[in-house]
């Protein structure tokens, strides 16, 4: 007669403890804070002033040439009036891409 191999004999605390789910929350959840990227508030200032100075500038160019008379001869009057219009709508313009970029 053959004698039967040894049974294997395991502690009881591996047999008790089960290993834990591969998609734990508490992993998803700080891998998403850490790749998150925080924008500071003194680059969405700086974001807001750039935007708006730029916004401004170009505002002003272009509302200069599209309100320009060519066939007037009016001292450059007609183009004035674009920039005191262009410049304020393209600085609020320029402020908020700005901020979004910064964002």
């Amino acid at each position: 007669m053959a004698e039967s191999p040894a049974r294997l004999k395991l502690p009881s605390d591996l047999l008790d403890n089960q290993p834990p789910p591969l998609w734990r929350a508490e992993r998803a959840r700080k891998a998403r804070t850490t790749s998150a990227r925080q924008s500071s508030t003194a680059a969405k200032v700086i974001g807001l002033a750039i935007g708006g100075l730029g916004g401004f500038y170009a505002g002003g160019m272009i509302g200069f040439h599209l309100a320009q008379d060519k066939n007037a001869d009016d001292d450059g009057v007609s183009g004035l009036r674009g920039v005191v219009i262009g410049a304020p709508v393209g600085a609020a313009v320029g402020a908020l891409i700005g901020y979004q970029i910064a964002k």
